[in-house]
């Protein structure tokens, strides 16, 4: 989809009668309105491949795990170790890879959604910007990227006068994504806290976790590339509106 530019003087502003603070700040601002269509579907698809990835390190989990146990009566050759142990560090360096380009394309996605905020005629409750860097902030990661993504969520359709978007409703799914999200990072912690150690039992209980882990991770994965569907959809259809086209384009 081409992009599509617009001004302040384009879009209905939200309480703009008066002095309202929200109209002075639309009178002087100018934004690009830009589809999210094509990075939708390219964190869609990333998003997809940490599901499966995960799958695989569940299924080498449970490889290490049967390899652990035979180990508490030598039952286990040093070539099965050495082979355990490279596909254990190709696939944790692979999922590292991947992880870090798909968190690349999913920020970069966030982004523009929340910039398309203003574009669409609102005012945003903090600039752009931290649509990025909140997310490296400890403590304010917890809250911040959730709060903000519920309000891509309400201000996703052009502003106007008589719309108060305060308390417009929001998905659940936001709510069952953050939580799932917030746990697989928790989990990811306490996975790599217990990795440090030298036992066979120690390894054991750190590869049940790793795996629990992973589950977890599947499950956050899944929600989001629903949450981020949803909100594409959503913010087409609110760019599609906002320039009259009377067919959106559908995620």
């Amino acid at each position: 989809m081409a992009r599509q530019r617009t001004t302040r003087r384009d879009v209905p502003v939200a309480g703009s009668r008066g002095t309202d603070s929200r109209a002075l700040w639309h009178a002087v601002s100018m934004t690009e309105a830009k589809s999210l269509e094509s990075l939708g579907k390219a964190t869609v698809a990333l998003l997809g491949l940490n599901v499966l990835w995960d799958a695989v390190s569940i299924g080498s989990g449970s490889m290490q795990l049967g390899l652990l146990e035979r180990m508490h009566v030598g039952d286990f050759t040093q070539a099965e170790l050495e082979a355990n142990d490279l596909r254990e560090m190709l696939l944790g360096f692979g999922g590292t890879a991947l992880f870090l380009v798909t968190a690349i394309v999913f920020l970069m996605w966030f982004h523009r959604a929340y910039s398309n905020v203003e574009a669409l005629g609102h005012m945003r409750e903090r600039t752009s910007g931290w649509a990025v860097g909140v997310w490296f902030i400890p403590i304010a990661s917890l809250f911040w990227p959730y709060q903000m993504t519920k309000e891509i969520f309400r201000k996703d359709m052009p502003a106007t006068d008589d719309e108060d978007v305060t308390f417009k409703e929001v998905p659940p799914l936001v709510t069952i994504w953050w939580i799932a999200w917030v746990g697989s990072n928790i989990l990811g912690q306490v996975v790599f806290r217990l990795s440090n150690t030298d036992t066979v039992a120690g390894l054991e209980n750190a590869t049940v976790m790793s795996m629990v882990q992973s589950v977890v991770a599947i499950g956050s994965a899944a929600l989001a590339i629903l949450m981020v569907r949803a909100l594409t959809e959503r913010q087409e259809r609110g760019l599609a509106a906002l320039h009259g086209a009377t067919q959106p384009a559908v995620f």
